[in-house]
């Protein structure tokens, strides 16, 4: 089978030494201009390890292909795109847990704490009192890899957890929250599930943060919440803006109790063990269909 690698993955010696092992393989380790010269690249392959980006663009275009992707959320994928084209995605679920947890922690003490402020200001002499979170109530959406950790960490801190999960009443588990922490996937079941009745049932002065999908979120509602003081703070991670031309970014901007940061993911720890994933699904794809 022929196995591509369409983008610079930034793959180990050790990774690409495995690739090579497994027959005819092609990786590039410069990144493609545009999606026309993607599919070029792609163009007859029965096996693709690719990125988020390049795969959410471009996989409608693919035909019987088994793709390995090093990240997690593959909820936008249309099953029935999928099973038309007879393609199969496999993700690398946990990849990103260490890194997106340590994100998640870090914007809650830059929020509880207004850390954001000084750093940007740089103002000696602001010695005001700022909000703790011993004891501080902390709701996670998501029970899986990353919200697990996350509620494992505020309890190591001495808040109270809780988590929302399917089939709970998130206007109920959400509505006496310090602090709401968003780490759904993306799926049918989550698509809008933050709307305006979610961000106007929050307790006045907590806090928001979300490293999901935008799909999930009504943004009006939420900066409607923050404009009328609703909101003290929310920390968005910047995947969810693909270029600062979006009308999306010239709002975030607008407001100072809004951080938007670094991609949560992006860490050396996320970086081994997503592509160490990616390759061992390709090897048991090859496996099973030896």
């Amino acid at each position: 089978m022929k196995i591509v690698i369409p983008e610079n993955l930034e793959l180990s010696e050790e990774q690409i030494d495995k690739l090579n092992n497994l027959g005819d393989v092609k990786i590039y380790i410069d990144n493609p201009k545009d999606s026309e010269e993607w599919l070029e690249r792609v163009k007859g392959a029965d096996i693709i390890g690719a990125r988020k980006a390049s795969v959410e663009n471009n996989y409608q275009e693919l035909r019987d292909v088994f793709i390995s992707c090093p990240f997690v959320d593959i909820g936008w994928a249309d099953e029935e795109i999928l099973a038309k084209n007879n393609i199969k995605i496999k993700n690398s679920p946990g990849c990103n847990k260490e890194s997106v947890s340590e994100w998640i922690i870090g914007m809650m003490i830059n929020l509880f704490r207004e850390l954001y402020k000084d750093i940007k200001t740089q103002d000696f002499n602001n010695d005001q009192n700022t909000t703790g979170l011993f004891n501080k109530k902390v709701c996670i959406l998501g029970s899986g890899n990353i919200g697990s950790r996350v509620g494992k960490i505020c309890e190591a801190l001495e808040m109270k957890v809780s988590h929302f999960k399917r089939g709970d009443d998130l206007l109920a588990k959400t509505t006496s929250q310090d602090i709401v922490i968003n780490c759904l996937g993306t799926n049918k079941s989550t698509e809008n599930l933050l709307d305006k009745k979610f961000f106007n049932n929050l307790k006045k002065d907590s806090f928001f943060i979300s490293v999901s999908s935008k799909k999930l979120l009504d943004l009006k509602a939420m900066f409607e919440a923050i404009d009328n003081e609703a909101l003290k703070g929310v920390a968005l991670d910047k995947s969810i803006i693909k270029s600062e031309d979006e009308p999306l970014y010239q709002e975030i901007k607008k407001r100072d109790k809004v951080i938007l940061a670094r991609i949560a993911a992006r860490t050396d720890i996320t970086l081994k063990t997503a592509n160490d994933i990616m390759v061992k699904n390709i090897e048991e794809y090859l496996t099973k269909n030896d």
